[in-house]
């Protein structure tokens, strides 16, 4: 039997509400995996982002400490020598033994652990801070002045060796006595330039700024 208008229409709205329903429902789960997919590639896309800075980061960290490592060991040479010079002045200018020897023996020993340490510091200046760098001239320019007088003083000493025509004390100064008597004599004169008795305060804080980057290094 053939079905009334009302029939076919209540039939079609029937089909159409059902259709809706599966559209509905499939627009629905289109929609949440296209989410899950936009939000799986994105956080993949994030998750290497990361990863790329973490490589990026950890390379840095790795050049950072061979960098510190680098500057620790540099300024564990560099203070050693200072030392050197610091200790090798004190004995020049306070010697245990004032004779003709000694001095010249002094002279010699504190100009060479100075110009070692100059080298090392020019070789090594790419890993040293301004400031280090700004007290080690300081000091450098100081120890030139009082390189000449050490010159001068050696001078002094191989002209009475050549005037005696010898390197014995007792033939170059009659006595022991004497000898001491000129030594200090020397002595006092090299004590009294201006640039000697200043030059160990500048070496001190040379020592000071060093110890103190040290640390902050160690820290």
């Amino acid at each position: 039997m053939a079905k009334t208008t009302p029939e076919l229409v209540e039939d079609i709205l029937s089909n159409y509400k059902e259709n809706m329903s599966w559209i509905l429902l499939i627009f629905l789960l289109l929609s949440t995996l296209g989410s899950a997919a936009l939000q799986y590639f994105q956080n993949l896309k994030l998750s290497k982002k990361v990863e790329a800075y973490k490589n990026q980061l950890a390379k840095s960290e790795i050049k950072f400490t061979r960098h510190t490592e680098l500057q620790i060991e540099t300024l564990k040479q560099l203070y050693d020598l200072v030392v050197k010079i610091h200790f090798s002045f004190i004995e020049l200018k306070t010697p245990m033994d004032k004779t003709h020897e000694a001095l010249n023996k002094n002279m010699k020993t504190f100009q060479a652990v100075c110009y070692e340490a100059v080298i090392y510091f020019h070789r090594n200046k790419i890993l040293l801070t301004d400031d280090i760098m700004a007290q080690f001239r300081v000091v450098h320019n100081k120890y030139r002045e009082v390189e000449k007088l050490c010159i001068l003083e050696s001078e002094e000493l191989v002209r009475i060796e050549d005037i005696n025509g010898s390197f014995d004390p007792q033939i170059l100064y009659g006595s022991q006595e004497g000898e001491n008597k000129y030594i200090n004599s020397r002595l006092q004169m090299l004590n009294d330039n201006h640039n000697v008795s200043t030059f160990e305060d500048d070496i001190l804080k040379l020592r000071e700024v060093i110890e103190t980057y040290f640390k902050k290094l160690v820290a």
